[in-house]
């Protein structure tokens, strides 16, 4: 912020006549001379506005947006008392430095922005590294509790990533591409067929990414349940599937159940539109209560495996444990329920045709 200048008088007389300062004089000196506020021309036709102290001399703008004081060789003098010539010499290269760091600011504030977000996702990466060796031990070892809660804390201390808004149009052109998902990174299955073809190569790589799976396991099958279909709701479509683990463990369910957008079909295509452009992001809202806080729910909730989404395609899958309804399969209100049994599932609004 400070800057020393060896101000002598033809130094003076030399800068004020090439470059035409224009300052009025006043009572014997110039507009400055006791302090104010003056405007002085530094080229260009370009004016800079200089605050001058009676006493410290001309404020001066850092290229960190704090203002100081310009130092001057004359030890023991006031602003006020310096020679004129030498007030005008200061002020002049104060005003000439001021204006180019105004200049300057705009993209040094974008620097130093863009050197926060690198230093904030620098620290975010190595929370999460930490995070992620206490997730590893908690999958070779931990309760399902104890692996919700560092998952869940690894997620947590990743840097958020924002959903952009999407047209229809971009729907309907996109909703049959491949893409990453928003989250892992990952290309993914939105449908029954899709997931036998990604197979358990791909689930295993999906599980490990999102840290439900320990990396030093991995699924060996994935079968779709073809008796079973799932066509309640008009927000997504469901199906369920079962795998089998090269280390089973009874922390790792078998029973999986998978949400996915609907087919853009003529029978479900408004419901597609409707979730897809008109509710967006409601499917990466969903994903990420399950991701996020799975761990800070006060009831027991599917556990969380995998999700999603791609916001070039608005397709996504949400993979969770599969609830065990005892009547899955079977007519409703025909079997007979023990204790802690779960009934249903039941279809939406339909609770008296339904209900016991």
């Amino acid at each position: 912020g400070g800057c020393t200048f060896r101000t002598r008088p033809a130094l003076g007389e030399k800068v004020l006549q090439r470059t035409s300062v224009s300052l009025l004089p006043a009572k014997g000196g110039w507009r400055g001379s006791q302090g104010g506020f003056v405007d002085i021309d530094v080229g260009g036709g370009k004016m800079e506005r200089i605050d001058i102290d009676p006493v410290k001399g001309p404020q001066m703008l850092s290229t960190d947006g704090s203002v100081g004081w310009m130092s001057f060789v004359d030890a023991g003098k006031t602003w006020s008392e310096l020679d004129v010539i030498d007030q005008k010499v200061i002020a002049y290269k104060a005003a000439r430095l001021n204006a180019e760091v105004r200049r300057r600011l705009p993209e040094l504030a974008r620097q130093a922005e863009l050197r926060a977000a690198a230093e904030k996702a620098a620290e975010a990466e190595r929370r999460v590294k930490a995070l992620r060796q206490t997730l590893a031990k908690a999958l070779q070892s931990g309760s399902t509790q104890e692996i919700v809660e560092a998952r869940c804390a690894v997620e947590l201390a990743r840097v958020p990533v924002p959903w952009i808004y999407i047209d229809g149009d971009k729907v309907m052109k996109n909703h049959m591409n491949r893409a990453p998902g928003m989250i892992y990174g990952l290309e993914f299955p939105w449908n029954e067929e899709l997931l036998e073809e990604f197979g358990p190569d791909w689930l295993t790589q999906a599980f490990h990414a999102a840290g439900t799976l320990h990396q030093t396991n991995r699924v060996l099958s994935v079968t779709i349940e073809r008796a079973i279909k799932i066509d309640a709701g008009n927000n997504a479509g469901k199906f369920l599937f079962e795998v089998a683990y090269e280390r089973p463990s009874p922390e790792l369910d078998t029973l999986l159940f998978a949400k996915v957008p609907f087919r853009m079909t003529p029978e479900t295509r408004s419901d597609r539109i409707s979730s897809s452009v008109y509710k967006q992001a409601m499917d990466l809202h969903e994903i990420n209560t399950y991701r996020l806080i799975e761990a800070a729910f006060p009831m027991k909730t599917p556990k969380f495996y995998y999700g999603d989404i791609s916001n070039d395609t608005s397709n996504f899958i949400l993979i969770t444990a599969r609830i065990p309804y005892a009547e899955l399969g079977k007519e409703l209100g025909k079997t007979q329920l023990n204790p802690f049994d779960i009934e249903g599932p039941y279809d939406k609004c339909k609770d008296s045709l339904q209900l016991r």
